[in-house]
C-alpha cells in the first residue's frame, strides 16, 4: 500500500490534504476534527465534543457554537474534495470516513503487515514496514488538543502503539545488523525515558554489535549509577545477565543479533511488583463473573489485553473480594500486580494521583527516601514499568474522574477498578469494560453463612434460611449477620431472625466503636454523602414510598420536582448503586436494606410538615393517575369526585387501553400499599377514593386479591372521614368484586348494606346503583322475577334522571335476566336497545358486553351463524378494551359453536384460549364451561384421557360453586 495516500494526520498536528499538500485549520476546528478522526464512524454527542475540545479552564460553548464549527468543517471537507461526510446535526455527530484515509489507522495496518512479515520469516520486509509506520508519527498525537481527554489519549497511543512499534523496529534493526539506525532511534526514545530497562538492554546490544565493547560496559555502568541514584535499585535481572555475558566476551555480533528478542520469562523488575492483599478466605461462587473477567483480557496474540475493567455494584456486594480473587488467579500472566485503595467513599480523603503513584513505587521496592517529589513520580514509574504488562487493582473509586486522572500514568497496564458508582464516563471516554456485581445466588449465600455458623445450620434449617433472606444475599451483610450470631452464641437462630427482622436492626449490627465503616448505616452513609444535596433529599423522600418500587412520575410527585429533575436524581442514585432500575427504564427499586436506611434518614432529617407534604403529593399522583386510567378505559363511567391538588403534579396519562393495562399491572401491588399507608397516615380521602376508582379495572383484569385487600381499608377510611358516600360506595364495590368471584350471597349482603345507607342519606345515585346490583344477585341466585322487577324499578329512576350510561347498563342487565328466564324475544329487545345507546354514546366496553350477551342468546336459541357473527364483533371490541373476563366468555361461546358444528379442532383452540383468559381473571364458572367444551371436543376426536381430565376439572369447579351443571356432567365421568 502507498503510505502517502491518506488524507488526514492526527499523529502530530491535525492536518488534511488539500491539492496534494497537507495543511492545518484554526485551533478549535482542528481539535474537533482530531476528535472525530480518532473516533471515526462513532457517534459523539455535542457534550462529548465540548469536553474533548475545550479545556476546563476555558468557557465551554453552547450547542450552537458546536453546530457552527460542524458547518465550517463540512465546508472544509468539501473544499478539500476528501471522501468524508460529517453526519448528524441535532444532538450528536460522527465522521464517516474510510480508516485508510487517517494516518493512525494506516500506522496500525502497517504494523499488522509487519507482524505478518515477521511470522513468514521476512525480517527485511518487516523492518521496512515498521520503519514506515514509525515515520508516520510527526509529533505527539492530537498535538492541537490540551484537554484532559487528549492527555489520556496521547498516553494511551504512545504506550500501547508507538513505543511497542519502536521496540519491534529496533529488534529488527539489531537482527539485520543495522546498529547505527537502532542507536539513533534509541537516543530519541531514551531522552524521555532514561530508566527503561528494555531500551537499556537494546542500547547495550547495539553498541556491542558495533564492536564498541568498552562503550557498552561504560553505558551499563552509567545506567546502574542512575538507577541507584534515582530509585535505589539495581538494574533488572536480564540486564545484569546481559552485562555479565558481554563482560565475559562470550557473544559475537551474530549471537547478539540472534538474541535480540528478549526472554519474556526473565523480564521482571527487581523486586517484582507484587503487592496483592489476600482475597477473603470465605469467597464463594462468582463463576460467571470470573469467566467474564477472563474473556475481557484475552488479546488476539495471547497476551493480556490492555485497558480498564470496572467492577461496579452496591456497597458490600463483594467487588473487592472478586477483584482480589481474580487478580490472584491471573497474576502469572502479568509481569507483576499491585493493589491501591483509592478511598473513594472515605469521609476524610480520596487518594490522588501522587499518593497512588507513591504506593506503586513502594510496591516496586523503591525506598521511601528515594521517592521523588510529585512532578517526578510519573517518569520514574514509567521507567520502572517499561513496556511490560502489569495488573493494577484500583479499589473503591469515587467516580470516573477519580480513575481518569490516573490513566495517563498507567496506560501500559490492565487496570481493574472497583466502585459503588456506575462509571459511565469511564466507559465512554476510556473504553472501560464494566461488569456489574450483583448479590450472590441463594445457594452461594447460604454456603458463605453456613461456613461461619457450623452445625447450628442443621439444627435450625428454617431459621437459617430466614437469616440468608434477611441478608439480601449481600456478602458483607452475611458476614455481619454471622458476627452477630457468633456474639450471641447461646441464642437460637430463630431468635436472631426475630431480632434482626425488626426495622433498622441490621443497620446497627457491628456498632461497637470500631470506627468508620463499622456498620451498614455508616457504609450507606459514605455512598450517600458524595451525592449532591438535591439527590440526597430525593433518596430520603423515597424512603416514604410504601410501594415495592416507584415510577418516574411518582418519584417526581413525591419530591415535588419536574420529571426531568427526578430523572437526573434517580439516575444519580442508580449510578451510586443506591437504587436500581426494574421492569424497563422508568421504574426504580431500592436495593434491600437501603429502603430501611432511607426511611430512617427521612424521619431523622426531614421535618414532619415536609414528610406529610411529600406523602400528600404522592397520594395525589396515584389518585389522579387512577382517575385518568379509568377515564381512558371507560370514558362514560360515573367517576368519583377528586380531591383538590395540594401541589401541581403531572399525573400519568394514557393513550389507550394497552397503556392502562400495563400501568395497572405494574402498580397493583403498590396501590394496595399506598391505600394502607394513606389510611395509616390519616389521608382518609385518598384511602377510600383510590380503590373505588380502580375497582372496575382491577376486576376486569383479574386483580381480585389486590382489590379485595384495598376495599376493606377504603371502607374503614370512609367511615373515619365521615363520608357516607364513600362508605356506601365501598360497600357497593365490595359486593361487585364478590359477585365477580361468584360469591353471590356475600355480594348481595354488601349491595343491600350499600343500598340501605344510600337510601338513609337520600343519595339517589348510590341508592339506584346498589339496587341495580341487588337485582343482579337475585338473578344469579335464580330469583329471576324479583331481579327483573328490581331492574325495572331502577330503570324508571334512570329514565327520569336522564343518565344514558346507567340506562344502557340496566337495559343490558334486563336482557341478560330475560335470557336466563328463557324469554328470548324480550331478552333480544332489551339488549338491542342497550346496544343502540352504547353505540350512540361511544361506550366501547359496554358495546363489547352487550355483543357478548347477544352471542350467548342466539347460541341458546340455536342460531349458530348469528351467534358466531356477534362473537366476532364482541371479541374485536374486547381486544381493544382489554376486557379479558368478557373476552374469555366470548371464546367459550365460540368453542361451543364449533363443537356443535363438529369442528372439534377449532373448538379446542377456542376453549384453550378461553381457559387461559378465565384463569387470568379468576372467572371460575366460565372456565368450567370452557373446560367442559374442551373435554367434549377431545373425546369426540378420540383423545379420551385428555377429555376426561378437562371434564374432571370442570366438574370440580361446578361442584365447588353448587352449580346445577355438575349433575349433568357427573354421569359422563362414571362418578
Amino acid at each position: 500500500m502507498a503510505l502517502v495516500d491518506f488524507a488526514f494526520r492526527i499523529l502530530g498536528p491535525t492536518q488534511l490534504r488539500v491539492d496534494g499538500r497537507f495543511g492545518g485549520a484554526p485551533p478549535k476546528l482542528s481539535g474537533m476534527l482530531a476528535v472525530l478522526l480518532l473516533e471515526a464512524g462513532r457517534r459523539l454527542s455535542v457534550n462529548e465534543l465540548i469536553k474533548r475540545v475545550w479545556t476546563e479552564d476555558e468557557e465551554w460553548p453552547g450547542k450552537p457554537t458546536v453546530h457552527s464549527y460542524a458547518s465550517k468543517l463540512r465546508r472544509l471537507l468539501a473544499v478539500a474534495g476528501i471522501e468524508a461526510e460529517l453526519v448528524g446535526g441535532r444532538g450528536d455527530y460522527r465522521l464517516m470516513v474510510p480508516q485508510t484515509e487517517i494516518d493512525f489507522y494506516v500506522f496500525k495496518e502497517t504494523r499488522q503487515l509487519a507482524e505478518a512479515a515477521l511470522a513468514d520469516g521476512d525480517q527485511q520486509g518487516a523492518c521496512d514496514l515498521l520503519d514506515s509506520a514509525v515515520s508516520l508519527w510527526q509529533d505527539q498525537p492530537l498535538a492541537d488538543l490540551r484537554t484532559r481527554w487528549a492527555d489520556a489519549q496521547r498516553a494511551r497511543l504512545t504506550t500501547n502503539h508507538y513505543l511497542p512499534t519502536c521496540s519491534a523496529l529496533i529488534d529488527c534493526q539489531l537482527a539485520l545488523c543495522r546498529f547505527d539506525a537502532a542507536l539513533d532511534l534509541l537516543d530519541s526514545l531514551q531522552a524521555d525515558d532514561p530508566l527503561n530497562p528494555r531500551l537499556a538492554e537494546q542500547h547495550m546490544r547495539a553498541l556491542w554489535g558495533l564492536r564498541r565493547k568498552q562503550d557498552a560496559l561504560a553505558y551499563y555502568a552509567g545506567y546502574r549509577r542512575l538507577m541507584l541514584a534515582e530509585v535505589g535499585l539495581e538494574p533488572d535481572a536480564e540486564l545484569r545477565a546481559l552485562h555479565e555475558r558481554l563482560f565475559r566476551d562470550d557473544e559475537s555480533k551474530s549471537a547478539v543479533a540472534a538474541h535480540s528478542e528478549p526472554d519474556r520469562s526473565a523480564t521482571a523488575v527487581a523486586p517484582v511488583l507484587s503487592q496483592l492483599p489476600p482475597a477473603p478466605p470465605d469467597f464463594v461462587g462468582r463463576y460467571d463473573k470470573l469467566r467474564s473477567l477472563d474473556s475481557l483480557i484475552e488479546g488476539p496474540d495471547g497476551e493480556p489485553r490492555l485497558g480498564v475493567i470496572a467492577l461496579v455494584g452496591e456497597a458490600g456486594v463483594g467487588k473487592t473480594a472478586l477483584a482480589l480473587h481474580w487478580a490472584e488467579r491471573v497474576r502469572h500472566r502479568f509481569a507483576g500486580a499491585a493493589f491501591v485503595d483509592l478511598h473513594g467513599f472515605s469521609a476524610s480523603r480520596h487518594a490522588g494521583p501522587a499518593e497512588v503513584l507513591t504506593v506503586l513505587l513502594g510496591s516496586l521496592g523503591v525506598p521511601p527516601e528515594r521517592i521523588p517529589d510529585p512532578p517526578l513520580l510519573p517518569a520514574l514509574l514509567r521507567s520502572l514499568l517499561g513496556d511490560r504488562r502489569f495488573l493494577i487493582v484500583l479499589d473503591n473509586a469515587a467516580d470516573s474522574e477519580h480513575v481518569e486522572r490516573l490513566l495517563q500514568y498507567l496506560a501500559g497496564c490492565v487496570l481493574l477498578v472497583t466502585s459503588r458508582r456506575r462509571l459511565k464516563h469511564l466507559e465512554i471516554r476510556a473504553g472501560a469494560r464494566c461488569v456489574t456485581v450483583t448479590p450472590l445466588c441463594f445457594d452461594h449465600a447460604a454456603r458463605l453463612l453456613a461456613d461461619r455458623l457450623g452445625a447450628r445450620v442443621d439444627r435450625e434449617p428454617t431459621a437459617f434460611a430466614g437469616l440468608v433472606r434477611l441478608s439480601s444475599r449481600n456478602p458483607l451483610v452475611l458476614r455481619i449477620i454471622g458476627e452477630y450470631v457468633d456474639a450471641n452464641a447461646g441464642a437460637r437462630l430463630a431468635e436472631a431472625v426475630r431480632q434482626l427482622s425488626q426495622r433498622g436492626a441490621l443497620l446497627d449490627v457491628g456498632d461497637e466503636g470500631a470506627g468508620e465503616g463499622a456498620t451498614l448505616r455508616e457504609i450507606f452513609g459514605c455512598s450517600l454523602r458524595v451525592l449532591s444535596a438535591a439527590h440526597q433529599r430525593l433518596f430520603r423522600l423515597l424512603g416514604l414510598n410504601p410501594g415495592r418500587d416507584i415510577s418516574l412520575g411518582a418519584a417526581a410527585a413525591l419530591a415535588g420536582c419536574s420529571r426531568e429533575e427526578a430523572t437526573r436524581g434517580l439516575n444519580a442514585l442508580c449510578a451510586a448503586h443506591l437504587m436500581r432500575r426494574t421492569e424497563g427504564i422508568d421504574r426504580y427499586v431500592f436495593y434491600d436494606l437501603l429502603r430501611d436506611y432511607a426511611t430512617e434518614c427521612v424521619n431523622r432529617d426531614e421535618v414532619e410538615d415536609e414528610r406529610r407534604a411529600a406523602l400528600n403529593r404522592l397520594f395525589d399522583w396515584y389518585l389522579y393517575s387512577a382517575n385518568n386510567a379509568e377515564r381512558a378505559a371507560s370514558p362514560h363511567a360515573q367517576g368519583i369526585p377528586l380531591l383538590p391538588l395540594s401541589w401541581p403534579i403531572t399525573a400519568e396519562e394514557f393513550s389507550g387501553n394497552d397503556d392502562v393495562v400495563q400501568w395497572c399491572s405494574k402498580e397493583r401491588a403498590n396501590i394496595v400499599a399506598i391505600v394502607a399507608e394513606a389510611y395509616e397516615q390519616g389521608f382518609t380521602g385518598h384511602a377510600w377514593r383510590l380503590p373505588n376508582t380502580l375497582r372496575e379495572l382491577f376486576k376486569s383484569y383479574g386483580f381480585y386479591e389486590e382489590i379485595l385487600t384495598a376495599l376493606p381499608v377504603a371502607l374503614r377510611a370512609a367511615r373515619a372521614e365521615g363520608s357516607s358516600e364513600g362508605e356506601s360506595g365501598s360497600m357497593n364495590n365490595l359486593g361487585y368484586v364478590h359477585s365477580g368471584l361468584n360469591n353471590h350471597v356475600e355480594a348481595e349482603h354488601w349491595f343491600r348494606a350499600a343500598h340501605d345507607l344510600a337510601s338513609r342519606m337520600n343519595w339517589s345515585l348510590g341508592s339506584t346503583t346498589a339496587l341495580h346490583n341487588v337485582a343482579t344477585e337475585r338473578v344469579h341466585l335464580g330469583d329471576y322475577d324479583e331481579g327483573i322487577r328490581l331492574y325495572r324499578q331502577v330503570m324508571e329512576v334512570e329514565r327520569e334522571e336522564g343518565g344514558d350510561g346507567g340506562l344502557a347498563d340496566t337495559l343490558h342487565r334486563l336482557g341478560w335476566a330475560f335470557r336466563r328466564r328463557k324469554r328470548y324475544d324480550q331478552a333480544a329487545t332489551h339488549c338491542q336497545q342497550a346496544l343502540l345507546i352504547r353505540e350512540r354514546i361511544g361506550d366501547m366496553r359496554g358495546q363489547g358486553a352487550t355483543l357478548t350477551e347477544l352471542a350467548i342468546l342466539h347460541y341458546e336459541i340455536g342460531d349458530l351463524a348469528t351467534s358466531a357473527e356477534y362473537c366476532d364483533r364482541a371479541y374485536s371490541v374486547h381486544r381493544g378494551t382489554r376486557d379479558y373476563a368478557t373476552a374469555g366468555l366470548v371464546r367459550t361461546v365460540q368453542a361451543r359453536i364449533e363443537n356443535d358444528l363438529c369442528r372439534f379442532s377449532k373448538a379446542i383452540v377456542h376453549a384453550k384460549v378461553a381457559i387461559r383468559l378465565c384463569q387470568r381473571t379468576r372467572s371460575a364458572i366460565t372456565e368450567a364451561i370452557a373446560l367442559q367444551s374442551l373435554g367434549d371436543s377431545c373425546c369426540a376426536l378420540g383423545r379420551t384421557a385428555e377429555g376426561c381430565r378437562a371434564r374432571e376439572e370442570a366438574l370440580t369447579i361446578f361442584e365447588a360453586y353448587g352449580d346445577p351443571r355438575a349433575a349433568a356432567l357427573a354421569p359422563l365421568l362414571d362418578r
